[in-house]
């Protein structure tokens, strides 16, 4: 952060100096230890929250949350990564929107449809399953309800997409008064800006309910397009555990997140080269075997 993304305020309890980001909004006093809330002009494109969802993981739950999460981690991790110490763990309100619409677009896809039928074979009499393929498609207009995108400049939409679901049925009403004392931050990303982020989440929300309405027991082909109608988006504020975890002395640290609301965690986990080295080194092996098993077999027959 250089000095020209910080602002000296005055808290509103005792009127100490505060330093704040940029994308600060909320600040606590080094001198009272009273929260503050940033009040700044509203920003074209950005919206004034309309929604939290509130924290119900504690630190030390986290923490053992991101315990287990290491020990259960992919098979090519280092050994050393399961026994990670968590380092400057701390909570913050995370700016998203939540975007509802219409999506219109097309499908099409080849639907495969089983059926029955007698075959002669070796002189057998035998019931085989074969399959006829048709060319189908269709215009769709679905309604999406509550797609989640980041609007923070630090942790991006595929991360905050690691860290869903949340439960919305736990939204609460933004007051200045739910995060008060917690760390939070201001939208980095307009509404305007989202088209990648938006694309991708309505991509991903309309696969499975187009796959859907295939119709036959095989689907080959599947290919669909998709746009959203007049989107409506709202403002909400995610609660997010942010940590560096240190796993070996002379490794960089790694970046893990945890859903502030489940405990669901995510980061990027480091590789075991000397076990991927190792597995390809078997596998050659095997290969190797393999080879002189057959020419073995080829000079005695």
């Amino acid at each position: 952060m250089t000095s020209e993304d910080v602002t000296t305020l005055a808290c509103q309890q005792c009127n100490g100096a505060l330093q704040v980001g940029a994308l600060d909004k909320t600040s606590t006093c080094p001198w009272c230890g009273s929260g503050n809330i940033v009040k700044r002009p509203p920003r074209p494109g950005m919206p004034q929250p309309s929604f939290v969802i509130g924290f119900t993981k504690s630190a030390d739950e986290v923490k053992r949350d991101v315990k287990a999460w290491s020990k259960r981690v992919s098979f090519w991790a280092p050994r050393a990564f399961r026994k990670l110490e968590v380092e400057q763990l701390r909570p913050v309100y995370l700016p998203a929107y939540l975007v509802s619409g219409v999506v219109k677009g097309h499908w099409s896809a080849k639907a495969g449809y089983e059926y029955r039928k007698l075959k002669s074979r070796n002189g057998k009499t035998e019931m085989e399953t074969e399959t006829e393929w048709h060319s189908v498609g269709a215009d769709y207009a679905l309604r999406v309800h509550d797609l989640l995108i980041s609007a923070s400049e630090r942790v991006s939409n595929g991360e905050l997409q690691k860290l869903e679901p949340y439960d919305l049925g736990r939204l609460a009403r933004y007051s200045d008064a739910a995060i008060a004392g917690w760390p939070a931050e201001e939208p980095a990303r307009d509404v305007n800006s989202l088209d990648d982020s938006l694309t991708n989440e309505v991509t991903a929300s309309m696969a499975p309910r187009l796959r859907a309405l295939v119709p036959g027991e095989k689907v080959d082909d599947f290919t669909f397009t998709s746009a959203i109608v007049d989107p409506a988006f709202a403002s909400v504020l995610v609660p997010v555990w942010t940590m560096m975890v240190r796993w070996h002395e002379t490794k960089p640290r790694v970046r893990v997140l945890v859903n502030g609301q489940t405990g669901q965690v995510t980061g990027k986990v480091p590789t075991s080269w000397l076990k991927v080295t190792l597995a390809v080194l078997l596998v050659l092996a095997a290969l190797g075997g393999a080879i002189w098993w057959l020419s073995q077999e080829g000079r005695l027959s």
